[in-house]
């Protein structure tokens, strides 16, 4: 083909010369990228490899000195300073007791490794390198560091908040607990739920000042809703018997998350007293609140509540219905009961007991019995029924509509 007209030569050999040098430049920056990634990986594989040999040397090291119970004459002067030797530490303070325990504080000490880590607490940048130190402060802290711990749970860093506050309840700083749900307050509810994990691990010492707390911020004129929900659920993970009366008061309250979680909290921390409470609390108009209390009735085996329990088997919602089942399959008699539901008019109700006492092994235990010959009335007649109850599927539409999934 020849040339457009007026087109020169020598322009169509400025155009091929340029896009040779452009593909040459991207072919070399192509293999220099790829150089300089093989070399960086190199890198990083041998400082891995070196980080692991030292690691292990720390180890090694610190062992020694744990076995021998011999504090170094002349430590090397960047033990305080190396995060690893720091990790090794950790290792060794978190799995030890007793006077090997107390020898690795008194190794920390001699070091000075606390205030190295409170001067990198101190700095802000790097952010990582500061939440590194306050986890390992939180590890090594013994009761000297109390207030180091306290200061923390005011920092502007959501995560060292609650570093400190786990530290907090490792020391068992029982004082410290009203400033945690303090801070629980303006947290989001994940951070709120981290604080609230830590004063669960202080165990069941935590319920007083939890339950003073909730029961002044409630009297309050503008209480915090979630956290005091939050306290309430931890009276009822500690097990607080104190803290009944507070928890009856909160589950007639006008707010249904605090009613929700005091029907929860008194499946544990309630006793005869809370069995009234609980089956009023099953005509809530809120739904959760009647599936936790159907739940806490079955805890407390409260056989009262048996009819009541029965009657909640046709709720229109699934949980609620679930728990009543399984309330009443913890119950004295309530495989017979759960049993005669299967023979009724609500298919719901039936679906509930199946389920239910397929779950606590009753269809399992009548299957063996029956082809031992060793069945009773009951379980000819549970048996009876597990191959021709109707499924969910088979309902009208307008009623599967009403069951909800979502956990209560």
């Amino acid at each position: 083909m020849g040339q457009p007209n007026g087109v020169p030569n020598r322009y169509f050999t400025y155009m091929n010369g340029s896009l040779l040098w452009w593909l040459l430049i991207a072919v070399v920056s192509a293999l220099v990228a790829t150089v300089v990634l093989v070399i960086m990986k190199v890198i990083h594989r041998l400082y891995r490899r070196w980080q692991g040999v030292r690691s292990a040397q720390y180890v090694a090291v610190v062992g020694e000195m744990v076995s021998r119970n011999m504090l170094p004459k002349h430590p090397a002067p960047d033990w305080a300073r190396d995060p690893l030797f720091h990790n090794a530490l950790v290792e060794y303070r978190l799995s030890l007791v007793g006077s090997e325990r107390g020898f690795v504080d008194d190794l920390v000490e001699y070091l000075g490794v606390p205030e190295v880590l409170l001067g990198r607490i101190a700095r802000r940048f790097p952010p990582s390198a500061r939440l590194a130190a306050v986890s390992t402060f939180v590890d090594l802290a013994t009761d000297k560091y109390v207030e180091d711990l306290r200061r923390l749970l005011g920092d502007d860093n959501n995560h060292a908040a609650i570093h400190a506050a786990k530290g907090l309840s490792r020391l068992r700083d029982v004082a410290s607990v009203p400033a945690i749900l303090d801070r629980a307050v303006d947290a989001s509810p994940w951070h709120a739920a981290r604080l609230a994990d830590a004063l669960v691990q202080f165990g069941p010492e935590v319920g007083p000042p939890v339950k003073d707390w909730v029961a002044q911020a409630v009297a309050g004129d503008d209480p915090p809703v979630s956290t005091v929900a939050l306290g309430t659920r931890i009276l009822g993970q500690v097990s607080d018997a104190e803290a009944e009366d507070l928890l009856l008061l909160l589950l007639t309250s006008d707010e249904p998350e605090w009613r929700v979680t005091a029907a929860s909290a008194l499946g544990s921390a309630g006793g005869d007293n809370a069995v009234l409470g609980l089956i009023d609390a099953l005509n809530d108009e809120h739904w959760p609140v009647r599936a936790r209390a159907a739940k806490s009735l079955g805890e407390l085996a409260a056989s009262s509540a048996a009819d009541q329990l029965r009657y909640l088997l046709n709720d229109p919602m699934w949980w609620v219905r679930q728990n009543a089942a399984e309330a009443i399959g913890w119950l004295p008699g309530g495989t017979e009961v759960l049993v005669r539901v299967l023979s009724g008019d609500d298919p719901y109700a039936a679906d509930a007991a199946l389920y239910q006492l397929t779950m606590q092994g009753e269809v399992a235990e009548a299957a063996r019995r029956s082809r031992s010959g060793r069945q009773t009335a009951t379980d000819i007649d549970l048996l009876a029924h597990v191959g021709n109850l109707p499924t969910n599927a088979q309902f009208a539409p307008e009623a599967m509509a009403s069951l909800d999934p979502v956990t209560p």
